[in-house]
C-alpha cells in the first residue's frame, strides 16, 4: 500500500505565540515540490488566512500534538488558483515524481485528501481519504475556471482537498483545485390550480466533477516562483 504521509499534508492558519503555533482553521492540502521545503497548492487555499495570521503545514501521521512546520513565503499565480510556498524544514523532504505518460480518457487516477473530523479549543482532527477514478473529460478551455484548461475526474473534490497531487500509481499528474456540475432530468410535476393556472417544477439529479490543474501546465510558474523564493 502506498504511503502519502511524507509527500502529502494539510495546510492550517493560526497564530503563532512565543513560537509555538496555536491552530485556528484546516485549509486545505499541499504536497512538496522541491527537498528544501517549495510546496504546491491551490492560491484560494492560501487567501483563507485572516489578517495577523500565519500559516503552517502538519505532518503526517496528523495528531494535535505533532510539530507544525511554519510557512514562511508563498507566491501565487495572478492568473491561474496555485501557489508556491516555502515551509522552514531542517532537512530535505520527500518529493514525487511527475507522471510523464501519455494523459488520456480512462487514464486511472487517485487522489488523497483529509476529512475535517472535527475542533476542540487548541485541537484539531482530520481523517486521510482516499479517491479513486478516471479522467472523464480534457477541455482546453478553461470553462470559466482560474486554470490554463481542465482535466475532469470522475469524482468530486470535497472540501479538504484542495492542494492535493492528483496521481497515476505514485506520479503526480495534476493538482485538484475545483468542481464541475452537470444535471440530468429526473422527474417533472405539472400543478393545475382551480382557476386554470399552470405551473411546472422540475427535478435534476446534479453529478458533480472534480477539476485539476495539469502538472505540465504548470511548470513554467513553479520554476519562476521557486526561484523567486528563498533558500532555508
Amino acid at each position: 500500500m502506498f504511503d502519502i504521509g511524507p509527500f502529502v499534508f494539510p495546510i492550517f492558519s493560526g497564530v503563532s505565540e512565543q513560537g509555538v503555533f496555536r491552530v485556528d482553521k484546516f485549509l486545505g492540502a499541499g504536497f512538496w515540490i522541491g527537498k528544501r521545503g517549495h510546496f504546491l497548492t491551490c492560491k484560494h487555499v492560501l487567501a483563507q488566512i485572516e489578517p495577523k495570521q500565519v500559516a503552517a503545514i502538519a505532518r503526517l501521521p496528523f495528531s494535535s500534538s505533532a510539530p507544525y512546520l511554519r510557512i514562511v513565503e508563498t507566491v501565487s499565480s495572478r492568473r491561474f488558483d496555485v501557489a508556491v510556498g516555502r515551509a522552514f524544514v531542517k532537512s530535505d523532504v520527500p518529493v514525487l515524481p511527475t507522471y510523464s505518460g501519455p494523459i488520456g480518457l480512462g487514464l486511472e487516477i487517485q487522489a488523497f485528501g483529509f476529512a475535517d473530523a472535527g475542533k476542540e479549543p487548541g485541537q484539531y482532527f482530520l481523517d486521510l481519504r482516499l479517491l479513486r477514478g478516471h479522467v472523464t473529460r480534457l477541455c482546453q478551455d478553461s470553462l470559466g475556471l482560474e486554470t490554463p484548461s481542465v482535466m475532469e475526474v470522475s469524482f468530486g473534490s470535497p472540501s479538504g482537498f484542495s492542494g492535493t497531487p492528483l496521481l497515476v500509481d505514485s506520479a503526480v499528474v495534476g493538482m485538484l483545485h475545483n468542481n464541475l456540475e452537470t444535471k440530468i432530468g429526473h422527474h417533472s410535476i405539472l400543478d393545475v390550480t382551480e382557476n386554470g393556472n399552470r405551473y411546472k417544477e422540475d427535478a435534476y439529479r446534479v453529478y458533480e466533477y472534480g477539476a485539476a490543474h495539469m502538472m505540465h501546465e504548470l511548470s513554467d510558474f513553479i520554476e519562476d516562483a521557486c526561484n523567486s523564493l528563498g533558500k532555508n
